[in-house]
């Protein structure tokens, strides 16, 4: 089977409830969950995958008087009003809910019509809080049984919602505004990985996680970008034993492998997207062709000098485990700064961003260390760690920004922020 040891959909759970009303006209974005065998050290290591479900600018670039039905099957996906970008015809899509994959290729088969049947994506989550102390405070006695799992919905699919009729005890899905755009996140099982497409790593941070930054990857994805993101030895999750000699260098590197012999995708550009301790992830990987975008972190290397290529760098005066004096006296003259009450007047498309920028936010309630993930896994955080900030606080462990974020909660608003702003900046470096 080769290093990819499949795709695991285990995290979404058999329901008895479905839904057959179809939400959004197509989805958009596809997501897998793979597994890369590590070879020399006998472990695997989980690595997060979003893709596009249809063909964009960004990706294939198709017409559609060029694409053969056998064509549209292999690409995966359906049409969606994008404008500029070119649409895939599908048949009719229907779509089910919280039912496995099994149960959504049975219903396919009991139906008379011509169908694609797909399963809204979910992410299996796991916080370690053995391995969180482990890291932290050396701790090595706390039980791994008290960890804790979840399974965390796609930021995009956040815009459904559910009703129950009491009487029937039958939910359906109700749809808002924006699902009718098509932008919607499924299990993609069914759906075939691109050829060519510009492909996006990104790094998670100390303790992170490889869903940190999947509100990210699910807009990049949605434009035509692919993205891959790892879970590193210093994962919350602990889904492997750390072993010495199994880093990050090591992990991107035996990914970009599989990325050809076993994925079969040939990048068309590259790019990685770093948090905290993911920025020297970042700037340590790929050549100066790569765009590079640092996020809560430091703008240099250790020599002190800003990576070559393409560089983005956002950064928070209210940041409190990655000083911003410090950030500020070692950025180089060469990052342009950005203004962010100029970035909120214009669109994205109109952005015009210089290889090397700087977005660095000062108003009193900027960002903090944390607030640049997903919304999703930092509520995770908040259920399974508020009742330990008492106690870590008067041990005096770092708590990475936590507390801020317990009373902040601005995920969401700093995302509409940095979102447009990451993806309009790696649609000019990795595509114009």
């Amino acid at each position: 089977n080769g290093a990819v040891n499949g795709y695991n959909s285990n995290d979404l759970k058999s329901s008895s409830s479905s839904f057959d009303t179809p939400p959004p006209p197509r989805p958009t974005v596809a997501y897998r969950s793979l597994s890369i065998d590590m070879n020399e050290f006998g472990v695997n290591v989980p690595v997060a995958m979003w893709y596009p479900a249809v063909t964009t600018s960004a990706g294939q670039g198709l017409n559609n008087a060029d694409i053969t039905e056998t064509a549209r099957r292999r690409i995966g996906g359906g049409s969606v009003a994008r404008p500029g970008k070119p649409i895939l015809d599908y048949p009719s899509v229907r779509y089910v809910m919280n039912v496995d994959s099994a149960n959504a290729a049975e219903k396919n088969k009991e139906s008379d019509e011509e169908e694609d049947v797909f399963v809204a994506a979910k992410y299996a989550h796991r916080i370690s809080i053995k391995r969180i102390g482990e890291l932290l405070v050396g701790w090595d006695f706390i039980p791994e049984f008290v960890s804790r799992d979840f399974t965390l919905e796609p930021t995009m699919n956040h815009v459904l919602s559910r009703e129950e009729d009491v009487s029937t005890k039958r939910t359906t899905m109700m749809m808002t505004n924006s699902m009718a755009a098509g932008e919607y996140v499924v299990d993609g099982a069914r759906i075939e990985l691109p050829e060519n497409a510009p492909v996006v790593f990104l790094a998670h941070g100390y303790l992170g996680s490889r869903f940190d930054l999947s509100h990210l990857a699910e807009e990049l994805a949605n434009q035509g970008f692919v993205c891959i993101s790892p879970e590193y030895p210093e994962s919350l999750a602990s889904s492997y034993p750390r072993i010495q000699g199994l880093d990050r260098e090591k992990i991107t590197s035996r990914i970009l492998d599989v990325l050809g012999t076993d994925l079969k995708i040939t990048p068309t550009s590259r790019a990685i997207v770093g948090h905290s301790l993911g920025c020297g992830t970042a700037m340590s990987t790929g050549d100066d062709s790569w765009a590079r975008v640092l996020i809560a972190g430091f703008p240099v290397n250790r020599n002190g000098l800003a990576p070559d290529g393409p560089v983005l760098f956002l950064s928070s005066m209210n940041d409190g485990a990655v000083s911003a004096g410090r950030v500020l006296g070692a950025m180089p003259a060469e990052y342009v700064r950005l203004d962010e009450a100029s970035l909120l007047r214009q669109s994205p498309s109109s952005l015009k961003l210089p290889r090397k920028a700087a977005l660095i936010f000062d108003r009193p309630d900027a960002p903090n260390h944390i607030s640049f993930l997903a919304n999703s896994v930092n509520e995770a955080m908040i259920s399974v760690l508020s009742p330990l900030l008492p106690l870590a606080q008067a041990l005096g462990i770092p708590v990475l920004d936590f507390d801020k974020y317990q009373v902040s909660r601005d995920s969401k608003q700093t995302a509409d922020v940095v979102i447009p702003l990451v993806t309009s900046y790696l649609r000019q470096m990795m595509l114009l």
